[in-house]
């Protein structure tokens, strides 16, 4: 059987002999972004790459020192070999230009403009490892504050202000042609692992206008997904959009098993329980129940279970086991998810 490849973003690929061609998206040449105005003061917060996943990720932070100069730290890691990459200095910025006070980056520039920051040095200076350096542009991934990109970003998607500064992750997933295509994640600021909404946003840098895509979730993302496809993009792009947590899931499946074992570890078929990972986040079991009745048995158990198996697909049935009372108890179907078990791909019962 051939080695099935992780799925990667088509967005950023990390070098140029590995860059894929134009896709479906545009008919013409990739372009890079077009240069804007540089900004006096950069902005604070946690940047990341455009097309960022498990297998190719790319960080930088910037923070304000008591003294006026700002920090600039990156960090890449790039592949199952992880090879890594990273810069980390003092900088002052005036009248647009950085300055970078570590003398070993004397030959980088650093530039800010809008939502990204972009690193850029000779081929003669190196500082990562294969795929790995630091070098390229980075996409405003979230910030302590908001600065008016995000201020305009939020009130075009109806943020509510619980879920901003801070407590919203702005994905870049593309940006071709001077469009960002954005995958907004909002958090509970009581429990900052709650995922509590998903949106797509797509940016034009050239109008500075937001088109509001709509909601991801259950029901809605086939609707989501539909209206990408419309507009032009590719279906990896946007399954990377519209289903982000299944796709790092995948790839962090296929890393443990090169980790464990190699090459050969990525030519076997997902097992069930991995299938099952890949489509819930619980790992190591095949099923799982959630039990919300209370203390006389009345109310529902969530269940997620692998139903059935072949050697194509898995299927998790997502149901609830209601119990009103001694004569009345039933299931009700939530859903039916299918992983496919060469590529990972997760489609359910709404996207048919």
């Amino acid at each position: 059987m051939a080695t099935p490849a992780p799925p990667q973003a088509p967005a950023q690929p990390p070098a140029a002999s590995e860059k894929s061609k134009p896709t479906a998206a545009s008919q013409t040449e990739v372009l890079p972004p077009k240069p804007v105005a540089a900004q006096e003061q950069p902005i604070e917060g946690t940047y990341a790459r455009a097309g960022e996943n498990q297998l190719w990720q790319g960080r930088a932070e910037i923070s304000k020192r008591d003294n006026g100069t700002f920090h600039l730290e990156v960090n890449v890691t790039s592949g199952f070999a992880h090879n890594v990459g990273s810069m980390e200095s003092d900088f002052t910025i005036t009248s647009g230009k950085v300055k970078l006070l570590n003398e070993e980056y004397d030959d980088v520039s650093v530039t800010f403009a809008e939502n990204r920051l972009v690193i850029d040095y000779p081929d003669s200076k190196l500082f990562g490892g294969h795929n790995a350096e630091p070098r390229g542009t980075y996409y405003l991934f979230k910030s302590p504050i908001d600065p008016p990109f995000l201020a305009k970003l939020y009130d075009a998607a109806k943020i509510e202000p619980s879920y901003r500064e801070g407590f919203t992750d702005i994905w870049t997933v593309n940006a071709d042609q001077g469009k960002q295509l954005l995958l907004l994640q909002s958090y509970s600021a009581i429990n900052r692992s709650n995922l509590v909404s998903e949106q797509v946003v797509i940016y034009n840098e050239s109008s500075k206008a937001f088109n509001v895509i709509g909601e991801i979730d259950t029901v809605s993302r086939k609707k989501a997904a539909d209206r990408l496809k419309s507009l032009g993009y590719p279906e990896d792009l946007v399954y990377l959009a519209t289903r982000k947590a299944e796709f790092d899931r995948y790839q962090e499946t296929m890393m443990q098993r090169f980790d464990n074992e190699g090459h050969p570890g990525l030519e076997a078929l997902l097992s069930e329980q991995e299938a099952f990972f890949i489509a819930t986040g619980i790992g190591g079991v095949t099923s799982h129940a959630d039990n919300r009745r209370n203390e006389d048995n009345i109310g529902s158990i969530f269940i997620q279970e692998v139903s059935s198996s072949d050697d194509e697909k898995v299927t998790i049935h997502v149901y609830e086991a209601v119990r009103n009372g001694d004569d009345d108890e039933h299931t009700a179907t939530g859903n039916w998810i299918n992983v496919d078990r060469t590529m990972g791909r997760v489609t359910d019962m709404f996207e048919e």
